[in-house]
């Protein structure tokens, strides 16, 4: 997504209600931050997506955090500026990577498989039984675990900060009230279900989403292949997506 001049001068005229000094500081003290995650980002994106592109978007979700700032809260303001910044990214990342109608279809075919096995078995369905439903051999289920690897993006911090949530009561992030509370039912639900996950499956999300390793580094821990952990990966969000959708 390429910003017009208009739309950074309306992004920027923003933040002219902060105090010039403040405004300032923030920006010199959160810009290597921009870059940093940026560069996490761009190991993960499609290679169509630059790292100038990410960057870009990642200093509109930093203006958009600045507008927010609360000078009684500021150990707090951290937490917000991650999550503003990791998001525009994120939407910069669909915006480039529309699905086609028929992976989108795919996707949403196997998560339904997913919810359905689950009703049915009474519990978490493995890949034979999920290949089966898709009435597909293994392989060919493996294959689409690659095709919609990008098919549902979870932004970073949500995860992350659910991984780290115990019992899925999260702390409350800064910022709107009602987009808190709205994030704080998300992250509790998806921490629930993260803890449903296979070890194998919550030890990759965690390794991709909070520490930020490639899935190539990834499959080297692992000793399989970068394939197999994009399939992991993969499979886990689809679950993911079929336990926050039921």
């Amino acid at each position: 997504m390429t910003y017009s001049p208009e739309q950074m001068r309306r992004k920027y005229a923003q933040v002219q209600g902060i105090d010039p000094q403040t405004r300032q500081r923030l920006t010199e003290e959160y810009l290597p931050l921009v870059k940093r995650i940026a560069g996490g980002v761009k190991r993960k994106a499609p290679s169509s997506i630059s790292l100038d592109d990410l960057i870009g978007a990642g200093m509109l979700g930093l203006v958009d955090a600045i507008t927010r700032f609360d000078p009684e809260r500021e150990e707090q303001f951290r937490a917000l500026v991650k999550r503003r910044i990791r998001g525009s990214m994120i939407d910069e990342i669909r915006s480039q990577s529309p699905l086609s109608r028929d992976m989108r279809t795919k996707s949403s075919n196997l998560a339904q498989a997913i919810r359905d096995l689950e009703r049915d078995l009474g519990r978490q369905p493995n890949e034979e039984e999920i290949a089966e439903r898709l009435d597909i051999p293994l392989e060919k289920y493996h294959e689409l675990l690659v095709q919609l690897q990008h098919a549902t993006v979870l932004s970073p911090t949500i995860v992350d900060q659910a991984m780290d949530t115990p019992r899925g009561y999260p702390d409350r992030v800064p910022g709107n009230p009602q987009d808190d509370v709205i994030f704080a039912e998300l992250q509790g639900r998806l921490a629930t279900a993260i803890s449903k996950l296979s070890d194998k499956q919550q030890r990759v999300l965690a390794m991709y989403y909070s520490d930020e390793i490639s899935l190539k580094e990834i499959g080297e821990k692992f000793g399989v292949s970068e394939s197999r952990i994009c399939q992991v990966r993969s499979e886990a969000v689809h679950r993911l997506r079929a336990m926050l959708e039921d």
